[in-house]
């Protein structure tokens, strides 16, 4: 045997499995053997007999006494926690594995001063990967989350080894194998995405789809280490919050960590953000982190503090993140110059008090609030000023639906609760949160009650409708003197 030469590509090889690396050279010619070991027994090359997996036949080996011993795979907790897997992913894993080797040459100088033992036909190879397979749930769950190239950037990251000695390797300490093939340094930068984030396959497509797979591909493994430890440490984001925000702005992953610790340090020093409140915003609009602090950011909170004069400007960069994505001289600007000319409005202060208490004014489609405030003016027979009077004390009422709610509101307090347009008017200007209270879950019901106890809704009190439901039965359950009576 020790003059054969291994023929790996074929089903006949000759297998030696106790020979020294000396006697197998890739030339196959025999050389001194080397005497004896002092360890004593000699080791077969494959260890025991292990089962192969589901679908596999069992080989005799030489060292074991009992043929019939099965080895039973070993509790792992430390990668991946399991303790079984069946054979589909057994066969998964060695085919995925054997591939690989398949690239690697047989033999090399260094190899002798690594291992006493070389593998030198595919039989060995089988037996020695399988066994360690099977022992090892935790080596399978790496070549599952590595993907493919994993011994190949292994190889990258510690120089070139022969195929005996990563077998060899692989046989000898199948879990330390897996937690090193499953490091930051070998694993893709797929596979650390997953596990630093903890994403599905799906959602590890869809980031890969929104950046683009050109850019993806440009990202590095050590990028990826360094943004998600910023974020972590730095920002002190939670892991679910880290999760959801690069899940909501994937291209958060294209900035560096320079660029974005500027627009962190804006919103926490410039601004005085909280913690809270910071998180709060990026997890609103994360792509607020990929703004200009000179050309966006900065201007916008001036426009808030100095232009309109706004005491609110902090309150509104946190909980409307949005405002940052409109542009001063396109959007913001021009909707405060139309503000003016079309809803009658009497100076900054009037902007002020509709931005600040409610700022998607400041961005709303100019026809859409336009739509509403000709409604409100024909509906309720309002002049310039009592429509101006309504929109400062409750601007939330431009961001109603026309169709959906102000319509069918105004419809059932004329008709359904016998309001006449005068009445209704008054209950609007003294209360114009009336409007935007639900028809049905609570205008009707509580109307329809007060009909059922012969209780006029035109002699209610105008904040009715904003009292808890605790307070409108009490108010309900009082009502005997007949000014609030039909007749």
């Amino acid at each position: 045997c020790a003059g054969e030469t291994p023929m790996a590509t074929t089903s006949t090889a000759v297998r030696c499995p106790a020979l020294p690396l000396a006697f197998a050279t890739p030339s196959g010619s025999a050389s001194t053997p080397p005497p004896p070991s002092r360890g004593g027994k000699k080791r077969n090359a494959v260890g025991k007999t292990r089962k192969l997996a589901a679908g596999g036949t069992a080989r005799a080996a030489v060292s074991p006494a009992n043929d019939d011993e099965k080895k039973t795979p070993r509790s792992n907790g430390g990668i991946g926690g399991e303790t079984k897997f069946d054979g589909d992913r057994l066969n998964g894993a060695y085919e995925a594995l054997l591939s690989e080797l398949k690239s690697l040459p047989w033999t090399n100088r260094q190899d002798v001063k690594v291992t006493p033992r070389i593998y030198v036909d595919d039989d060995g190879v089988e037996l020695a990967l399988r066994s360690a397979l099977e022992s090892s749930p935790p080596l399978v769950s790496a070549l599952e989350e590595g993907g493919e190239g994993l011994v190949t950037r292994l190889l990258d990251r510690v120089g070139t080894l022969s195929r005996s000695v990563m077998v060899e390797m692989i046989s000898r300490h199948p879990d330390l194998m897996a937690r090193v093939l499953i490091s930051d340094s070998i694993r893709t930068k797929e596979a650390q995405l997953k596990s630093d984030l903890e994403l599905t396959s799906a959602e590890l497509r869809k980031i890969t789809r929104t950046i683009g797979n050109d850019q993806f591909k440009r990202l590095n493994r050590s990028k990826i280490r360094e943004l998600i430890y910023y974020f972590r440490n730095d920002v002190a984001l939670t892991d679910e919050q880290l999760r959801r925000m690069i899940l909501l702005r994937p291209q958060l992953l294209l900035y560096s960590v320079t660029n974005l610790s500027a627009k962190v340090r804006f919103f926490r020093e410039e601004l005085d953000m909280s913690q809270e409140e910071f998180v709060r915003m990026i997890r609103t609009v994360p792509l607020v982190l990929a703004y200009s602090v000179e050309n966006r950011l900065r201007p916008t909170v001036e426009f808030l503090k100095e232009e309109i004069g706004s005491t609110k400007w902090k309150w509104i960069a946190y909980r409307y993140p949005q405002i940052f994505s409109y542009s001063l001289e396109n959007t913001l600007r021009p909707k405060c110059k139309f503000f003016m000319e079309n809803l009658h409005l009497m100076g900054r202060s009037d902007i002020s008090q509709i931005a600040s208490k409610f700022p998607p004014t400041l961005w709303l489609p100019e026809h859409t609030i336009l739509s509403k405030a000709d409604f409100l003016m024909e509906e309720l027979d309002l002049s310039n000023t009592e429509l101006r009077d309504v929109l400062v004390t409750f601007p939330q009422v431009l961001g109603l639906s026309l169709d959906e709610n102000l319509r069918p509101t105004v419809d059932f307090l004329l008709e359904g609760a016998g309001l006449s347009r005068v009445q209704l008017k008054d209950f609007v200007q003294y209360q114009p949160a009336l409007l935007a209270y639900s028809l049905e879950k609570r205008i009707r019901p509580r109307i329809m009650r007060m009909q059922e106890l012969g209780v006029s809704f035109s002699f209610a009190p105008p904040n009715i409708m904003c009292k808890t439901d605790e307070k409108f039965n009490e108010w309900l359950q009082q009502q005997s003197t007949t000014w609030s009576i039909t007749d």
